[in-house]
């Protein structure tokens, strides 16, 4: 698939998804349950606040929390935060 210049591969892998009410509680036991180790959050700025709140439920160093994400974004958004 290409977009623009660019050239995009997406791998679907299988999805594990997390239904019921509360269930944000346990996002940390997921986290270790597939071997991470310091996550980092990501969010758009209307979603800091809960982005904020679900790192504090983590349980673990997390890398940190960027929330200057954008819907559909290429590398620009991405790249941004490597670089802070």
């Amino acid at each position: 698939m290409t977009i623009g210049n660019e050239v995009f591969v997406y791998n679907g892998l299988p999805t594990r998804v997390v239904f019921g009410s509360g269930t944000s509680a346990r996002v940390g036991e997921e986290a270790r349950r597939i071997g991470v180790k310091r996550p980092l959050v990501l969010s758009t700025p209307e979603q800091k606040d809960e982005a904020q709140a679900l790192a504090a439920k983590l349980g673990m160093d997390v890398a940190g929390v960027f929330s200057g994400a954008t819907m559909h974004t290429r590398l620009k958004s991405p790249k941004k935060r490597c670089k802070s």
